[in-house]
């Protein structure tokens, strides 16, 4: 890849496609290809039934925590690597939700 990427959003799941992405990633920040880095998890939304049951301070808790779960590998490379980066969490379908964080911070 040639070129200066200024930003790179790089979803996560917690598999090792992803951890690959991520130390690609990271060898892009260290050539300088990249200067500043992202991670995106994406949680899936819980059936619209549970909000009758479950309050959303609570259902927001769970999804922090599950996507938490879901970065750490990627933020332990990320923090070995001494390279800096922003986490992003969102909820519902993947791919809109990569496009819209992706337009939001990247």
């Amino acid at each position: 890849m040639s070129g200066d990427l200024s930003k790179v959003l790089v979803p996560v799941d917690g598999s090792s496609h992803a951890e690959r992405a991520v130390r690609h990633a990271i060898e892009m920040h260290r050539s300088g290809q990249v200067r500043e880095l992202h991670l995106l998890n994406v949680q899936p939304a819980l059936p619209g039934h549970v909000g009758t049951f479950i309050d959303k301070p609570t259902r927001d808790d769970f999804h922090r925590e599950e996507a938490e779960k879901a970065l750490a590998s990627a933020r332990n490379l990320l923090n070995v690597a001494k390279t800096p980066f922003k986490e992003h969490i969102g909820v519902g379908q993947p791919g809109p939700s990569i496009i819209e964080i992706g337009r939001a911070h990247v």
